[in-house]
C-alpha cells in the first residue's frame, strides 16, 4: 500500500453512529507512509508481512534499505536495517501477552531472514503504535525488567 491509496481505510458503515467505520491498522500504516514519504527511497513498505509458513503477521515491516542514512524524522530515530510495527487500535492497548508476543514475533523473524541474510537482533527495532497508554505494560515491565 502506498499513501496514494490511503482513502480505502475509511468506508461507509450503516451499523456504525456516524455511518463509517475506520480501519485504524491501514489508517496508522498510511500516517507512517505519508510521514516517511520524502525518504521513501530508502525505505521499503510491506503491510502485513507473513512470517514462514504460519498464520503470524506482522503489521508493517519498513525495511531501511541504506541503513547508514538517518532519516531526522521523530518515528524513524530507532530504525535499524529491519523495523516491525504493531497497531493498535483506538479500543485496543499494548498488553503484556501482546508485548511478548510482537517479541516473539522479531525472534521469528531473525530467524527467517537470517537464512537468506546474516543480521542479528541488533538490526531489528519494534514499535508498538497505539492511542492509549500501557500502564499496566510499562508498570510490568518496571517490576520485572
Amino acid at each position: 500500500m502506498t499513501h496514494a491509496s490511503c482513502s480505502s481505510f475509511i468506508t461507509q458503515s450503516p451499523a456504525a453512529k456516524t455511518g463509517y467505520h475506520v480501519n485504524w491498522h491501514e489508517a496508522a500504516i498510511c500516517a507512517i507512509q505519508i510521514e516517511l514519504r520524502d525518504y521513501a527511497n530508502l525505505l521499503h513498505f510491506m503491510t502485513e508481512y507473513v512470517l514462514g509458513k504460519n498464520s503470524y503477521r506482522i503489521d508493517l515491516l519498513v525495511v531501511h534499505k541504506v541503513s547508514g542514512q538517518q532519516i531526522p524524522k521523530n518515528i524513524a530515530r530507532i530504525f535499524r536495517t529491519y523495523n516491525l510495527f504493531e497497531v493498535k487500535g483506538i479500543h485496543s492497548s499494548v498488553t503484556t501477552a501482546a508485548y511478548y508476543k510482537t517479541i516473539g514475533y522479531a525472534g521469528l523473524f531473525v530467524d527467517q531472514i537470517s537464512k537468506q541474510t546474516q543480521i542479528t537482533a541488533i538490526d531489528i527495532s519494534i514499535t508498538f503504535l497505539t492511542f492509549r497508554y500501557p500502564r499496566k505494560l510499562i508498570k510490568h515491565l518496571k517490576e520485572e525488567r
